[in-house]
């Protein structure tokens, strides 16, 4: 039994750290401990996140055993989802639940991304203003003003 749990959560850390390559460790990341293949990994896993109410409601969402651990239970800054495999998960249980992660800290990053680019959109659609000259020869003549 014990051996299944250590292969399973080797499995699961080993499988989950190149996919984590991309994504920024504020959003999903393993603890230091847990970044090297040489350390063997607890059945349960904690997964490093910014967000860890959305993280863990998705994950639960698929059936999942992931609770969200926040400020007072750990120091504020360090929130995170607190996974916890047990014997009777398969290899594929825990690919799933590695995927399902990934996925959701991508469909994170793609939020944030039409975000910025929605904002951006916003401020290109803004018109130029003209602002009238009070006398002197080019009174008529406007001048545009400089976006902030």
């Amino acid at each position: 039994l014990s051996t299944t749990l250590l292969n399973l959560s080797t499995h699961f850390t080993s499988y989950l750290r190149p996919q984590l390559t991309p994504i920024p460790s504020t959003l999903l990341s393993l603890p230091s401990h847990l970044t090297s293949p040489h350390t063997p990994p607890s059945p349960i896993i904690p997964l490093m996140t910014s967000h860890p109410r959305p993280l863990s409601a998705a994950l639960r969402a698929l059936g999942m055993n992931a609770r969200p651990i926040t400020w007072p239970t750990v120091p504020k800054g360090r929130d995170r989802v607190r996974v916890c495999l047990h014997a009777g998960n398969t290899r594929e249980d825990v690919e799933r639940l590695a995927c399902a992660a990934v996925r959701w800290a991508q469909e994170m990053m793609a939020q944030d991304l039409r975000e910025e680019e929605a904002q951006v959109h916003v401020h290109e659609q803004e018109p130029e203003m003209k602002i009238p000259r009070r006398g002197g020869a080019h009174a008529e003549q406007g001048f545009v003003a400089s976006k902030l």
